[in-house]
């Protein structure tokens, strides 16, 4: 049960907003147990069954390739419906290549790979490496097992490696070659993936706080001057960081957009990859719903549920519903990257994860928190 935090509302002043939508926040002294709402969870959740193959892996979509990111969320799926077999599926999957995969060339596992497991090409990236710990993490918290430690401890000293002088990390590798991009997001998934506080994560806030935080917008950075402001930054940071300023969620009012989804067929409200505004990206949507529901504000959460149920589109195989990757054509990812169709006419794994943890209220990383940060290593 997750109850609303009863800090003041002054992170609320920082940005000079307070009331609207965020006034019906329900007070931290009233038990507030999880609105009863009728979603379409069995159907969504029954496109993960019904696209895992024979070798545990779950495709983005019908017609994409393996995404690693998607097998730690497609896990997190199974493992919050009960279905920890499935789930231990991908997880052998993966263990099973230790040796001849991720101590290879530079160590990892590869971002992309086939239907048939064999990688796409050779792009080792830290936050899907990062994520694929976060599922085990959860995992090990949930059923107490420890039959994957040691691809736990591999993946951890891999990222742990990955980390430089000034406390950031790297992206990755491309084979042997080093991808220099320090990239926020990859750079907090792997705050919450590394177990434990130590001065790996003393080093990672020191570099949040020295180049990546906006003390005016309560918010993450991207460091990227063209678009310095991603979506995910918000409602992660929130997940991530405790007691992290609610304001950074306000803040996100600066993507919300209100297109026409073309799979749908149906007008849709909810929050764009990035200051473009021109879609809405189902599963940042979902990211926010789930902050909303661990902020308290429940009538937010239930508001983008709402939206996103709008999205659902029947899957490709029987009794399978799904939300594309974004709603409409004609518009970009983060960036000025543009969508292709697929991306905004199929059902995406990332998208129903989302969907789902926040129709389940769950926090993905409530077992990476709760580090014991000493108060002076906070920026926020």
């Amino acid at each position: 049960m997750l109850y609303p935090k009863s800090r003041l509302v002054a992170t609320f002043l920082v940005l000079g907003f307070i009331g609207g939508l965020w006034s019906c926040r329900r007070d931290a002294n009233t038990a507030t147990a999880k609105p009863q709402v009728d979603y379409q969870e069995d159907e969504v959740l029954n496109w993960f069954i019904q696209n895992q193959r024979s070798n545990g892996l779950v495709p983005s979509c019908q017609t994409c390739p393996v995404s690693l990111y998607d097998q730690a969320l497609s896990a997190l799926v199974f493992m919050l419906y009960e279905e920890e077999e499935r789930a231990e599926a991908i997880f052998d999957f993966f263990n099973n290549r230790i040796d001849r995969e991720f101590r290879q060339d530079s160590g990892g596992f590869h971002q992309f790979r086939h239907w048939n497991g064999n990688p796409v090409y050779k792009h080792q990236w830290l936050g899907d490496n990062a994520w694929l710990l976060i599922a085990l993490n959860n995992y090990r918290a949930q059923t107490g097992s420890t039959k994957y430690d040691s691809l736990r401890m591999e993946i951890e000293v891999w990222i742990r490696k990955l980390q430089r002088s000034n406390g950031a990390l790297i992206a990755g590798y491309d084979g042997l070659a080093l991808n220099n991009l320090w990239v926020s997001e990859g750079i907090i998934d792997a705050y919450n993936a590394v177990p434990g506080y130590d001065s790996f994560h003393r080093g990672i806030l020191d570099f949040l706080a020295q180049e990546r935080w906006s003390e005016e917008q309560q918010s993450i950075t991207t460091g990227w001057a063209p678009y310095p402001s991603a979506l995910d930054l918000h409602p992660w940071a929130y997940g991530i960081f405790e007691d992290f300023p609610e304001a950074t969620l306000v803040e996100a009012d600066k993507y919300l957009n209100e297109p026409f989804a073309f799979a749908s067929g149906q007008w849709l409200k909810g929050y764009s990859f990035d200051e473009d505004r021109d879609n809405v990206w189902f599963e940042g949507t979902g990211q926010m719903a789930v902050a909303f529901y661990q902020a308290g504000y429940f009538d937010q959460w239930e508001l983008y549920l709402h939206e996103m149920q709008k999205g659902l589109i029947a899957g490709a195989k029987d009794q399978t519903l799904g939300l594309p990757y974004a709603s409409n054509g004609n518009s970009t990812r983060f960036g000025n990257e543009a969508l292709s169709e697929k991306e905004y006419r199929l059902a995406f794994a990332s998208s129903n994860a989302w969907y789902l943890f926040a129709v389940k209220g769950f926090d993905p990383f409530a077992s990476g928190r709760g580090k014991g940060s000493l108060e002076g290593d906070r920026f926020w």
